[in-house]
C-alpha cells in the first residue's frame, strides 16, 4: 500500500495522537495534570484539543512531505536555506519563527518534538488500521519529517540568538499576555558569563581556576512538583477536581456541554470563579438589583442577584448548545470548591451562609429557565453584555476565539474550528 493510503489513515488519528504527546510530556515532567507546559523561564496553560490540533497540522504537513510514494532526501543546502524546500524544512522554519516569538527555548522545543515523534509511534504501533507491512514505512516517515524538520530548525535558531548576542527574549510578557496565556515564572535563569559557565574544557583557566569560579547550569524543574499553594489557583484546583469526581469534567480538562465534550484551559476555571464571585458577593451584602420590566421580570425576581446570575448563565448555555444538567452540576460543584476554600478568596471572606443560599437560588432558575425553554435578550438581562458564560473553555476572554455567537457566520466558524481539531 502507498505512503498516501496509509497517511490518509494516519489523518484519522489525530485525537490519539495528540493524548500520546500530553501523555509523553507529562511521564517527563514537562507538563502536569492540569496541563501546564514548560515555556522560557516557567509554565502556561494549554488545551487538549490544542495538542490535537497540533497533531492535525502536523500530519497534513507530512502528507505534503510526502513525493511519489517516498519522502524526499535530506538536502543540506534546501535544509538551511532562509526559505523554500520540502514541507519538512518549512515545518521547521515555521515552528522555529512561532515559537521564539513566545519566547521557547530550543531545548523546550527539542523535548516537544521528542515527544511527537514517540506520539506517532505510539498511534500508529495501537492503531487497527494498519497492517504489519504498512506500519515500518510510515514510521520511517514520521522520523525522516522530524529529523529534518529538526535540523531546519536548529540552524534557523541559532541564527537567531546569534544576531541577539544570545540575550534574553525583549518581551518580558512572551509566551503569555500577548497570547492569552497565563504564564507563571518557575526557574528564572541567571546569567552565567561564559568564563563562569562549569565547562569540562575552557583553554582560558586551568582547573584550579575552574573550580574556584565554577557554576553549574540549574536544572529545570519538573511541573509536577509543585501544585497551588493558596489563592484562587487553589480554589479553582478543587472545584475542578470537584467536577471531575462528578463526572462532567475528564483528566484532559475537557468539560460537558450537551453532548459533547468540550476541552479547557485551567486559567478558565479561575476566570469563571471570577466571573461568580461578584454576583455572589452582592447577594451577600444584601444587595438588591433594578426590577426591569417585560415577561422576564414578570416571571422572576429579577432583583435578586442570584437570580440574574442563574438567568444569564441559562442563556449562554443555551447558546452553547448545552443543558441544565452539566450548568447545574458545574454550579454544584463549584459551590463545593468555595465553601471549602472561601478563605482563598478576598470578596468572600465575610460571605458565610450567603453562599448555599447563592448556589440554592440560582441552580432553581437554571433549571427553571429550562424548563420554560427561555430565550432571552440582552435589552431583557443587560448582564449578557457584562458577564461571560461560566463554562471554563468560554469564560476566559479571548479575542482571538470569540464566543460562538459572535462572528458573522457563527455555523461557518464552527466548521472551521472543527477542521483544525477544536470542539466548540
Amino acid at each position: 500500500m502507498s505512503l498516501e493510503a496509509s497517511l490518509e489513515k494516519l489523518a484519522r488519528l489525530d485525537e490519539p495522537i495528540g493524548r500520546n504527546w500530553f501523555k509523553h510530556a507529562r511521564a517527563c515532567g514537562a507538563a502536569d495534570d492540569l496541563l501546564n507546559v514548560v515555556i522560557a523561564d516557567g509554565c502556561f496553560t494549554t488545551k487538549i484539543d490544542g495538542w490535537i490540533h497540533a497533531a492535525t497540522l502536523t500530519t497534513k504537513s507530512m502528507a505534503k512531505f510526502v513525493r511519489a510514494d517516498a519522502p524526499p532526501p535530506l538536502d543540506l543546502a534546501e535544509a538551511t536555506a532562509p526559505a523554500g524546500g520540502n514541507m519538512a524544512v518549512r515545518y521547521g522554519r515555521w515552528q522555529t519563527d512561532f515559537h521564539w516569538k513566545i519566547d521557547t527555548r530550543l531545548w523546550q522545543y527539542i523535548l516537544y518534538l521528542k515527544f511527537m515523534r514517540d506520539a506517532y509511534r505510539d498511534a500508529i504501533d495501537e492503531s487497527e488500521l494498519f497492517s504489519g507491512d504498512e506500519r515500518p514505512p510510515l514510521q520511517r516517515l514520521v522520523t525522516e519529517f522530524f529529523d529534518q524538520a529538526e535540523i531546519a530548525m536548529c540552524y534557523r535558531w541559532e541564527f537567531i540568538e546569534r544576531g541577539r548576542g544570545f540575550a534574553r527574549h525583549p518581551d518580558p510578557t512572551a509566551g503569555a499576555a500577548n497570547h492569552g496565556y497565563t504564564y507563571r515564572v518557575v526557574l528564572p535563569l541567571p546569567v552565567i558569563p561564559f568564563e563562569e559557565l562549569a565547562l569540562e574544557l575552557d583553554p582560558r583557566a586551568g582547573p584550579a581556576g575552574r573550580e574556584s569560579g565554577r557554576r553549574e547550569i540549574p536544572a529545570f524543574p519538573r511541573l509536577d512538583g509543585a501544585g497551588p499553594a493558596t489563592g484562587l489557583e487553589l480554589a479553582a484546583r478543587a472545584w475542578l477536581e470537584r467536577a471531575q469526581a462528578a463526572g462532567i469534567a475528564d483528566r484532559w480538562l475537557r468539560v460537558r456541554l450537551g453532548e459533547r465534550m468540550v476541552a479547557t484551559r485551567f486559567n478558565g476555571w479561575e476566570t469563571a470563579l471570577e466571573i461568580t464571585v461578584p454576583s455572589l458577593a452582592r447577594f451577600a451584602d444584601g444587595g438588591r438589583a433594578a426590577r426591569g420590566e417585560g415577561r422576564l421580570a414578570a416571571a422572576f425576581d429579577l432583583t435578586d442577584y442570584a437570580v440574574r446570575f442563574g438567568l444569564a448563565q441559562a442563556e449562554f448555555y443555551r447558546r452553547l448548545r448545552g443543558g441544565a444538567s452539566e450548568l447545574i452540576a458545574l454550579l454544584q460543584a463549584e459551590r463545593q470548591a468555595i465553601e471549602r476554600h472561601r478563605g482563598e478568596l478576598p470578596a468572600l471572606r465575610r460571605a458565610t451562609a450567603a453562599v448555599d443560599a447563592f448556589f440554592t437560588r440560582t441552580i432553581d432558575t437554571v433549571g427553571e429557565a429550562f424548563r420554560r425553554r427561555l430565550e432571552i435578550a440582552e435589552s431583557a438581562l443587560p448582564e449578557l453584555d457584562a458577564l461571560r458564560p461560566l463554562h471554563p473553555r468560554f469564560a476566559p476572554h479571548d479575542p482571538l476565539e470569540p464566543l460562538p455567537w459572535v462572528p458573522k457566520d457563527p455555523e461557518a466558524y464552527r466548521r472551521k474550528m472543527a477542521s483544525l481539531g477544536y470542539v466548540i
